[in-house]
């Protein structure tokens, strides 16, 4: 992605990436980046036995039958757990894009709740829908009942969510596809894509929960006083105006 006025490198007459990065941004990315890298070395060292799942996915991804039995920790831990490399910097790369901005209107505290919590709790809404598909009957290929789900993107699609509700007019254009549309539409196409292109591998119903959660917190916020803050930047979140926006190319 690029854009139009943000600030990061240039591509021809684009500018790729937001304009400021703000500290609570790098430090998500990089504890995420460090996590990935602790779970290929623990991965070497406890090594699993062949056809079956490396321990740390067994026992820190999400796994509804295994929630409801007492592992309630694993909608946090699936959060640092990542397939693979290009897996990692696709979530990294959407949650840098699309979250500098919210995190930079946010602040540090409000952006953590809004991503932890947002991941945590959306985990919680897949462990809850799975339990009452398997309650009747129902075992759909994107909401399973006793494989793990890894990966940050139920709170990275919270943050999105946030971005597009916050930003809804700013314009996105695809740069290999001649495609622009406005923030608002960005869900839609991407759900739509998802269903209808994705790879089973995809869990849909993270990313369903983590834009639902998404979109509940900026209403309780929205209708919440902003916390005092040392400066006088304003913590919360606001619908921009069509003149304040800028271009953002994907």
């Amino acid at each position: 992605m690029a854009s139009g006025d943000w600030g990061g490198p240039r591509i021809g007459n684009m500018i790729l990436g937001p304009q400021r990065t703000p500290r609570v941004m790098r430090e998500v990315l990089i504890v995420t980046a460090v996590a990935f890298v602790l779970q290929a070395v623990l991965g070497l060292v406890f090594r699993a036995a062949p056809g079956e799942l490396p321990t740390l996915v067994r026992y820190a991804g999400l796994v509804p039958s295994k929630f409801f039995s007492g592992m309630l920790w694993q909608p946090l831990t699936s959060l640092l757990l990542h397939g693979d490399l290009s897996h990692l910097l696709g979530n990294l790369f959407f949650l840098w894009m699309f979250g500098s901005p919210v995190a930079e209107a946010l602040g540090r505290r409000r952006f953590l709740e809004l991503y932890v919590g947002g991941g945590f709790v959306g985990g919680v809404l897949v462990c809850v829908a799975a339990l009452l598909l398997h309650g009747l009957g129902i075992a759909p290929a994107w909401l399973s009942w006793t494989n793990p789900t890894i990966g940050a993107s139920g709170a990275v699609f919270s943050v999105v969510a946030v971005y597009c509700f916050s930003f809804p007019d700013r314009t996105i254009n695809l740069l290999f596809v001649p495609l622009v549309f406005t923030a608002r539409w960005l869900l839609p196409l991407e759900f739509l894509t998802e269903f209808g292109f994705a790879a089973g591998t995809v869990n849909h119903a993270s990313h369903l929960a983590g834009a639902l959660v998404g979109w509940l917190w900026l209403r309780w916020l929205q209708r919440s006083p902003p916390p005092p803050r040392p400066d006088a930047r304003p913590s919360h979140l606001r619908v921009v105006r069509t003149e304040d926006d800028g271009p953002l190319f994907h």
